[in-house]
Order: structure tokens, then sequence, then C-alpha cells
């Protein structure tokens, strides 16, 4: 009994399991260049971080300055991540694009598996291709709380402080 065939659009990439790569754990291939990370998927360590450009916000912090970016990692388990805040869109796009940033700010991870071979990646962080996307909102700030408890304060309370009536009259301070 032959297996199904699939039709796949010209061009498509497949990818089939890389030669050495059991169950059975990680094997050290015979070539000694880093390694492209995608096929790596154990224990990482001695990571490093190469950034193109700074991260930073806008208010002038440093992402890219913070220690485990500088330093590097010691170690991370299969699947880890480290995550952490930028910024805000609407607050990044103005600032990207006065830095020249337009195509990305590039980050090289390098790192071993137990077994010491090394691996290296590298990806773009590119917060510009989302500047379209209609569904993002600026963010709150204490200004749109101080306008919402202005609005709130003037529709629900009279001169004297005390709770409008539902009708529209003042002088209501309680339940009826």
């Amino acid at each position: 009994m032959s297996s199904p065939s699939f039709a796949e659009p010209e061009g498509a990439y497949r990818r089939w399991p890389a030669p050495g790569r059991g169950k059975r754990g990680l094997q050290s291939p015979a070539h000694s260049k880093p390694r492209r990370a995608e096929l790596h998927q154990g224990p990482a360590k001695e990571i490093t971080f190469d950034f193109s450009a700074p991260v930073e916000d806008s208010s002038g912090f440093v992402l890219s300055d913070l220690r485990f970016f500088k330093e590097g990692l010691p170690f991370l388990e299969p699947e880890a991540q480290i995550t952490h805040h930028w910024d805000y869109l609407p607050n990044l796009i103005p600032m990207l694009k006065e830095r020249g940033l337009e195509d990305g700010i590039k980050v090289t991870t390098k790192y071993k598996d137990l077994a010491d071979e090394s691996y290296e990646t590298e990806w773009t962080l590119h917060p510009l291709l989302l500047e379209s996307d209609h569904r993002i909102e600026r963010s709150k700030d204490m200004n749109d709380l101080v306008n919402v408890a202005e609005e709130i304060s003037g529709a629900g309370a009279g001169r004297d402080g005390r709770q409008k009536a539902a009708n529209g009259g003042e002088g209501h301070s309680g339940p009826r």
C-alpha cells in the first residue's frame, strides 16, 4: 500500500530531518563551521547576542545593554524563552525612522550544545513591518486615565460632589 501523495507547489521547500539526529540525542556533525540554529533542539549553553544597532526604547533606555544581552547567558533549556517589553509601537515608529532603521535591527545569536558544537542564527527585529496594521492602537497613558476620570466626574456628580440622580437632578446622595 502506498502512502498518499500531496501536490506541492513548484519550488516548495520540504524540510527533512537532519542526518545523525535520531531520537536518542544529539550527535556531532562532521563539519566544524557553526550550524544554523533551527537544526538544534536541545539545551543551549554559552549564549551570546550581537546587535547591528542598539535596541533602544522611546525613553532612551537601551535594552541591548541589559546584562543578559551584554554578558550572554550560561544556559537555556530547550524551548525556553526570555521576553522583555521593548516599547509601544506608536512610540517606536518615529524613533526607528529617525535613526535610519527602516530595515530593522539584525541580531546574531551564537551558542553551543552540550557536546560543544557551535550554532549561529541571524534574525531581524523589524517593528516597522507592523506600522500599517490598523488593529494596533495607541497605548493608553496617564492623560487618558485623567480624561476618563474627568468625564466620569462631570457626568456623575453635581457641583456639591453628590451623585446626580438618574433623571439628571441634583441632590441624590445614595440609594432611593
